[in-house]
């Protein structure tokens, strides 16, 4: 007996998104899937920016909150939106 044309088909799922029912199999129907990639794209960048950013730093010291109490320090030395601040915060909006 040949195996030839008893593929399984997908069951029908849920859109993970909206709800609605697709039967291709996939996490997202058609409708969400436009949305969702630009979604993607974006945390991937802010991801990838994160990352770079922290090069250097231990798991940690991110975990501990060093970035937290840096920004702390910066506020209370140089008083909230001063003239470092505004440096430092510059020059990160440029990467």
């Amino acid at each position: 007996m040949s195996k030839r044309g008893n593929k399984a088909k997908t069951p029908p799922t849920a859109c993970v998104l909206c709800g609605r029912r697709q039967t291709d199999g996939g996490a997202l129907c058609d409708d969400c899937r436009p949305d969702y990639n630009i979604v993607a794209e974006f945390n991937h960048r802010r991801i990838v920016a994160c990352v770079n950013a922290c090069a250097g730093l231990g798991t940690e010291a991110l975990e501990s909150g060093v970035l937290e109490q840096l920004f702390d320090l910066i506020r209370e030395t140089c008083g909230s939106n001063g003239p470092l601040e505004r440096s430092l915060l510059a020059k990160l909006e440029e990467t």
